[in-house]
């Protein structure tokens, strides 16, 4: 193949060269044997000499000359080669323009005059005069330069990237590819200019011919700066060869003096263009290369190289898939791995990052044909893109024979598997990504809270509208308390023996004002902040604006006995939050006995031994620990022994049907026992009138909270009110007095 190859470069060579002259203006030999070094290694020497050396005998040239050429194809190549390597080893470079500058030098500074070289050394035996040699090595040197630079570029981007070696079947199918139906304009240009100069050239106006060759090159720069590598560098072979064929039949240079100098001025002329050509076009190459780069990271996953979150939304916007929904509909399932971030702690990210590899091609390969497309839109979670016929029990079968029943080992360790899938089903029409999306997002936190760990969702524009808006509730919401727009509130808690002379207590409570300055109730917002997760924040919020407060008003720190703060379940469980709380203690006046920190025990506890963790350095800074809404969570006694809580508050849905509910009445009043027990304080909530309220005072609640005591307010009226309801309180009790001593007077007189 190499011989052939060679032999038709000889060819070429020799067509365009003019007759009484050693070469034309292409000598494309040399450049061939280059690239099949570059390629094959020097295995090609020996199948090209006798390609060159056949091709030159049928030409029947002189034996001076082919020794000559034969020399220049096995001594240049070589060097030029040699060169190259050395500058790779010493700059390794990626960039085309770097690698292309590169090569240019090494064939224009060596390659080209040490071929040239042995060609001119054969000139005195071809007739040549002995004055013109110095003239005739630069020419043929340029020459040589040109033909290298032009040509071996281009015969290497035709060459297959496999090191399959020179022009095979496959590197020659690859290479075809420019000569497509919609790649052919450029050469139907160039073709088409050539035949108008050949044409010109017939009528004898040889001006016009050479004029002609303008456009030629004007076709291949246009190429250069808008075409592939491949296709740019085989444009720029052809409008060569075409410049250089009209131009001998126009101006053959013979070998004369005043015919040189027009050869020397052209062929620097032609390297010029060419070397300049192929550097516009690998910088265009390089910048396109950054730009596939870039787009290819932007549209995959960094941990699994799979397509990403982008790419499945473009891919949803695609006219294939929009016609496909439209007439049948289509199909998302989400996997979500469960625990990937505990076993990265485990096993490593980079085992993770193999992890997730391995997840992405294991679910390629089950679904395999099914698929649309496999996306990876974050850690552990894969959505399978399908038409609208796989069933559900298809869908958990195959993950389960691809998953459940198989070890799952990456680096050497078991990974246990836990999913859940959610289903979106999405009936023929025309569905938008967004609808789309978030309807999957509803799917999988659905799936998560099932014991199968599997949910089906029918694709329904109001619950999609209804998910948004909770959304947009949320960032609003966010934005709220961000911008300042916490507002304290109090609702007072009294001794039930109502002793007017008690100190003040109260609990703080949270609420949130809008843009129009209307407050939005709690159960409006703290939704909102858990979806955020921003109870810490929330929380740091109302305890640094409640300490503060009471720093700064000595009156109502002096009355103040007791003052609750609640805290959520992820700030209890916060390694940070004790030393934000001593923190704000130490910079204020407000004593740790007069703030009790507020646990729901409803609320969830992640990390129960962070929590008690917390809960013993509070206790032991002083500051009381009351657990909030007893009797609704999953406390149990071992854990409210090992809480040890200064304050028991019994939930209000309890203390509320107490009159009406035999088992209610028996909660509270275990539970007022068990504190008892402990040598805990009790506080009912929700207490809502008089009657109420003696009730708990004879089962021997100690404090009373509710509507019957006072509604909540903002904690500037705090003050105002306290006074009041103590003046209340001692008149009640100086009027109960009274009534005790007139009682008295009446039972003395009956007796006597």
């Amino acid at each position: 193949m190499f011989a052939v190859a060679t032999a038709l470069a000889c060819l070429v060579s020799r067509t365009v060269t003019p007759d009484g002259a050693l070469i034309g203006l292409l000598w494309l030999p040399t450049a061939v044997m280059l690239v099949g070094i570059l390629t094959r290694g020097y295995s090609v020497l020996l199948p090209g000499v006798v390609g060159l050396t056949a091709m030159l005998s049928l030409l029947g040239v002189s034996s001076s000359f082919m020794l000559g050429s034969v020399l220049a194809v096995l001594v240049a190549p070589v060097v030029c080669h040699q060169v190259i390597e050395r500058m790779r080893r010493f700059r390794r470079a990626q960039s085309h323009l770097v690698q292309t500058s590169q090569m240019f030098l090494a064939i224009a500074l060596v390659q080209a005059p040490i071929s040239a070289a042995f060609i001119c050394a054969a000139s005195p035996l071809e007739g040549f005069i002995p004055m013109l040699g110095p003239l005739s090595f630069a020419s043929i040197w340029v020459i040589e330069a040109v033909s290298g630079i032009v040509f071996v570029r281009g015969i290497m981007t035709w060459m297959p990237n496999d090191g399959s070696g020179f022009c095979p079947a496959s590197g020659m199918q690859e290479g075809l590819k420019v000569f497509s139906p919609g790649a052919l304009t450029p050469y139907a240009a160039i073709l088409a200019f050539f035949g108008m100069a050949l044409l010109a050239h017939e009528a004898g106006h040889d001006g016009i011919a050479r004029v002609l060759a303008i456009p030629v090159f004007a076709t291949a720069a246009l190429s250069a700066l808008s075409q592939s590598r491949r296709m740019a560098s085989t444009v720029l072979m052809a409008a060569f060869i075409a410049i250089a064929a009209v131009r001998v039949r126009t101006d053959p240079f013979m070998p004369a003096v005043e015919r040189f100098n027009d050869l020397a001025e052209l062929s620097l002329l032609m390297l010029t263009g060419a070397a300049l050509l192929h550097m516009l076009n690998s910088l265009i190459e390089e910048r396109l290369q950054q730009q596939k780069r870039l787009r290819r990271k932007a549209f995959s996953s960094e941990l699994s190289g799979l397509p990403n979150l982008r790419a499945l939304t473009a891919r949803l916007l695609s006219q294939k898939v929009r016609r496909l929904s439209a007439a049948q509909g289509l199909q998302l399932a989400e996997v979500a791995i469960a625990g990937l971030d505990k076993w990265a702690d485990l096993a490593g990210r980079q085992a993770t990052m193999q992890a997730e590899s391995e997840i992405g091609r294991r679910l390629q390969t089950i679904f395999d044909s099914r698929l649309l497309m496999l996306a990876h839109i974050g850690s552990g979670r894969f959505v399978l893109l399908f038409e609208r016929s796989t069933s559900d029990e298809t869908l958990i079968e195959t993950l389960q024979s691809g998953f459940d029943r198989r070890r799952f080992t990456i680096a050497n360790q078991v990974m246990p598997l836990r999913y859940s899938i959610g289903v979106v089903d999405a009936p023929a029409g025309s569905h938008e990504p967004e609808a789309l999306l978030a309807s999957l997002s509803l799917a999988q936190q659905k799936a998560v809270t099932l014991s199968s760990r599997f949910y089906r969702l029918t694709l329904n524009n109001d619950r999609v509208r209804e998910y948004r808006r909770e959304l947009a509730w949320v960032e609003n919401v966010r934005g709220l308390l961000e911008r300042d727009r916490l507002r304290l509130f109090a609702q007072p808690i009294a001794p039930a023996d109502m002793d007017p002379d008690s100190g003040l207590h109260f609990e703080i409570l949270a609420r949130m004002a809008d843009e129009n300055g209307e407050l939005i109730a709690p159960n409006g917002f703290l939704g909102a902040i858990s979806k955020a997760g921003m109870q810490i924040e929330l929380d740091r919020q109302v305890i640094s604006r409640t300490i503060r407060y009471l720093d700064d008003d000595l009156e109502l720190l002096d009355a103040t006995e007791l003052c609750a703060i609640n805290v959520t379940g992820p700030t209890i469980c916060d390694p940070g939050f004790c030393d934000f709380l001593f923190g704000l203690m130490d910079r204020s006046r407000v004593a740790p006995k007069q703030i009790a920190i507020e646990i729901t025990e409803s609320d969830t506890i992640a990390d129960l031994e962070a929590a008690l963790e917390n809960v013993r350095a509070i206790a032991a800074a002083g500051i009381r620990v009351a657990v909030d809404d007893f009797g609704t969570g999953q406390a149990t006694f071992e854990y409210i022994r090992r809480l040890g809580p200064d304050i028991l508050k019994i939930d209000g849905s309890f203390v509320r049907r107490y009159q009406e509910d035999a088992l209610d009445r028996e909660i509270v009043e275990s539970v007022v026992r068990m504190a008892h027990a402990i040598g805990a304080s009790t506080v009912a909530e929700f207490v809502e009138s008089e009657a109420l309220g003696e009730q708990m005072r004879a089962i021997g609640v100690d404090y009373l909270q509710g509507y019957a005591i006072a509604k909540p307010m903002p904690v500037a009226q705090l003050k105002s009110f306290c006074t009041a309801k103590r003046e209340a309180l001692r008149e009640q009790r100086t009027a109960r007095c009274a009534s005790a001593g007139v009682r008295a007077d009446l039972l003395a007189s009956d007796s006597t």
